[in-house]
């Protein structure tokens, strides 16, 4: 078949000829990932602690002040789009919606 032109082959052929090199791929991807997932628990082994829990990756100072002043400059931004009125009607809803579905009859919130 190596021989062949692609215009020569019949159907069947070029079923078996896709279906192979698909197979090829998937478990080049496969094998990719298997990888990645092996690396992914020994970095999660090695980063818990023996109590059982995972522990988040440290980051320098300079990481942290960046996703600081990212997170400070959201919020910036949601304070300056905010409309006044939408803002009051979402928390009044969030509360009823919230309140409703508890377990206690007691109210999350404290009635106005």
């Amino acid at each position: 078949m190596a021989g062949e032109r692609v215009a020569d082959m019949t159907i069947a052929e070029l079923k078996g000829i896709i279906a192979e090199v698909v197979n090829e791929q998937l478990s080049h991807w496969m094998s990719d990932l298997n990888t990645s997932i092996k690396e992914s628990i020994i970095e999660l082994t090695v980063t818990s602690s023996d109590s059982g829990y995972y522990q988040l990756p440290r980051r320098t100072e300079a990481e942290q002040m960046q996703r600081n002043l990212a997170a400070i400059e959201l919020l910036r931004k949601w304070t300056e789009e905010g409309d006044e009125e939408e803002q009051r009607e979402t928390w009044e809803y969030l509360q009823k919606a919230l309140d409703e579905d508890r377990l206690s009859n007691r109210p999350l919130f404290a009635q106005k």
